[in-house]
């Protein structure tokens, strides 16, 4: 996962980011700094909780979460 995080975090001009059937239980600690998020999509994650940090997202205005 550490890969996948650090292509992630380079992404800083990325606006939608939809992630589906994966087994993350948490969400990767680099999502919440992708700061021009506008939209994400959780579908199928296997998600037990969201951070607090998802409110560093001030961009973003669509949140899609289910399981």
């Amino acid at each position: 996962m550490l890969v996948e995080a650090l292509c992630l975090s380079q992404l800083t001009h990325l606006h939608t980011l939809v992630v589906s059937g994966n087994k993350l239980g948490t969400l990767p600690e680099v999502i919440p700094k992708m700061e021009s998020l506008t939209e994400l999509s959780l579908h199928f994650c296997d998600l037990h909780t969201l951070p607090d940090s998802l409110s560093q997202l001030t961009l973003l205005h669509t949140l899609v979460v289910f399981w």
